[in-house]
């Protein structure tokens, strides 16, 4: 009776040392690195095939609405010449009157004096300069809007990618600690710290989905696509030599866009000045025609002229507050022209700084730190050290790289930066 007791007590524990080492396999399996990201949030769309910068800048010109909008301001502009050239139309007037002569007809030629037509003609044709200035101003402010759309996707992508890989190193770790732990080699509180790692690089990998899909969202609406997957951004975002600050502000006091359409919008203001002016020389009407049913004769004629006389309307605010207008537009000019140099050369530093440290961290740093985080790895794998070294070098790595992902978007951001304070996109 005692050996069958003894016999029945270590069945019971057989059985519930197998069902404890049962839910602690199931509870190992829940616990491993899981693969998906929930939520549309995280969702990475179908891609769409690889995208030059080129290619974009030349989709964003052909469909880009808000360029298309500013291009409907071009026949505005010419229309408004073609109505500045008209003239003002002759009145033909007749009369019936009780007394002699009983009928008139009179035709009256109002003529514009001291030159108002030709002054209105030049004051139309200056504002067409203008709006064609603004226009190519703003082709250069949609080709840094897509620069920026462009390499914020290309960073974001970049960052994926370093993403990626540390979710597979991550992984591969939780492997290898549960080949250890399995193997009595360590705890299992070191099994669930490489689980945890690899979830929490799952989750930012889920993160950064949703980041590479806003960037292509912001570039799809520049480019007026329709798409919506997400493209390849191929080009490499430290292509473009270093830049000269000096030499940048001298071209940029050349060719800035910015600055041609301050000159034109004053060239404008000077002639709604002399437009002003000459508004204050009285028009001129002549008028002529025959007369009928006279008592004397069948049929007279008679003429004259007539002038306007500026007793109440002189013209004299209109020519203050064009004068006032130009000092302005003369100002806000001069101010133009002041800030260029130095937004030129801040702009161009901070570029020149941002390529050198995006070009020592890709060819010296960034190659070192991958070599000890392999390393790091096979040590790890192979028994050498502790979890703890291997995530540290792995987080060292990986901050390496979003250092010089960062960097290189700093690098178009700063030559962004550049072409917006030149007014002109660089050669």
């Amino acid at each position: 009776m005692p050996d069958l007791r003894a016999l029945l007590v270590a069945l019971s524990l057989v059985f519930m040392a197998t069902v404890l080492s049962a839910r602690q396999n199931d509870a190992d399996e829940n616990s491993a690195p899981r693969d998906d990201c929930s939520g549309d949030a995280a969702t990475t769309a179908a891609g769409t095939g690889p995208l030059t910068f080129s290619e974009a800048l030349a989709r964003a010109r052909a469909g880009n609405l808000g360029l298309r909008a500013e291009e409907a301001r071009r026949p505005v502009a010419m229309a408004a010449v073609a109505q500045a050239n008209e003239r003002l139309n002759p009145e033909i007037q007749w009369e019936a009157a009780r007394d002699a002569p009983r009928q008139t007809v009179t035709l009256t030629l109002p003529i514009e004096a001291g030159g108002k037509r030709a002054r209105r003609i030049a004051v139309a044709e200056a504002d067409l300069r203008t709006t064609a200035a603004e226009l190519s101003l703003s082709d250069v402010h949609l080709e840094i809007d897509v620069r920026r759309a462009y390499f914020s996707l290309a960073a974001a992508q970049a960052k994926a990618a370093a993403t990626d890989a540390v979710v597979a190193i991550s992984r591969r770790a939780a492997a290898a600690a549960s080949d250890r732990y399995k193997a009595g080699d360590v705890a299992r509180l070191e099994l669930l710290q490489a689980q945890l790692e690899a979830d929490r690089a799952a989750a930012a990998r889920c993160t950064v989905d949703a980041e590479v899909a806003s960037a292509a969202a912001r570039l799809w609406d520049l480019l007026a696509g329709t798409d919506t997957g997400i493209p390849t951004a191929v080009d490499d975002p430290l292509s473009g030599p270093e830049v000269d600050g000096e030499e940048s502000a001298t071209i940029a006091k050349r060719e800035s866009r910015e600055l041609q359409v301050a000159d034109l919008e004053l060239a404008a203001g000077e002639s709604r000045v002399s437009l002003a002016r000459a508004s204050r020389t009285p028009d001129v009407a002549i008028f002529a025609g025959p007369t009928f049913d006279q008592p004397e004769y069948a049929t007279g004629w008679k003429a004259g002229a007539a002038f306007t006389i500026p007793v109440f309307a002189s013209g004299r605010a209109n020519l203050e507050s064009a004068t006032a207008t130009l000092a302005q537009l003369r100002a806000e000019r001069e101010a133009i022209a002041g800030h260029i140099g130095a937004s030129v050369t801040a702009a161009a530093a901070r570029m020149n700084a941002a390529r050198r440290e995006a070009d020592t961290l890709r060819t010296s740093v960034l190659p070192r730190s991958l070599e000890v985080q392999n390393l790091a790895e096979e040590a790890y794998r192979a028994g050498e050290t502790d979890l703890a070294a291997m995530l540290q070098a792995l987080g060292a790595s990986r901050e390496i790289q979003l250092q010089a992902i960062a960097a290189a978007l700093a690098y178009q951001e700063a030559r962004a930066d550049l072409e917006l304070a030149m007014g002109a996109p660089l050669p």
